[in-house]
């Protein structure tokens, strides 16, 4: 991991103390996690919005480019310090998975892989339910053949454990563009 941004929030009624205190607790996470990383989180506060509401918004760069996120919304149930917390714990699970993409991600590239010639392959962190169910659709919809592969063997259920989406593509290209 190269750096890592992000952009935290308050807005209505919520204090600004909230918006220090999250984002100081997931930058000490961070740096505990990710030492020697710079780290750079925007703080925005907006009081004239029209409800009340706390959060943030994490995204890890990394030295191949891939852009992993992390993210959580406050509570008034919960400490703020769970909210930068999470945020920082579900980035840092997708850089020790060495995923590609993050959970939020994976399903998204289903169908961009699907239309793609040839062979595409992805690693990414345990399947989402959003995955299988973007897979089985591309896979009936277009006829692309996807399979699911562990990246550890000995750990196989893909469910738990990190794994590559593998696809072959149909190779669908667009008659209205020229290459």
């Amino acid at each position: 991991v190269l750096q890592v941004t992000g952009v935290a929030f308050v807005a209505g009624n919520c204090p600004k103390k909230i918006l220090h205190v999250m984002v100081d607790a997931a930058e000490e996470l961070l740096a505990k996690s990710l030492p020697g990383v710079k780290l750079s989180i925007d703080r925005q506060q907006n009081p004239h919005a029209m409800d009340t509401a706390s959060g943030l918004v994490l995204c890890a760069v990394t030295s191949t480019g891939c852009h992993i996120g992390g993210s959580s919304l406050g509570s008034h149930c919960e400490l703020a310090e769970l909210t930068g917390e999470k945020a920082a714990r579900e980035l840092l699970e997708s850089v020790a998975h060495k995923a590609c993409v993050d959970k939020w991600t994976q399903d998204q590239i289903i169908l961009f892989m699907a239309l793609a010639e040839g062979k595409s392959v992805v690693r990414c962190g345990p399947i989402t339910l959003h995955t299988e169910t973007a897979v089985y659709i591309a896979e009936k919809l277009l006829g692309a053949k996807f399979e699911i592969k562990p990246v550890n063997p000995a750990e196989p259920d893909c469910k738990k454990f990190p794994c590559f989406i593998e696809c072959e593509g149909i190779g669908k290209l667009n008659p209205n563009f020229d290459l």
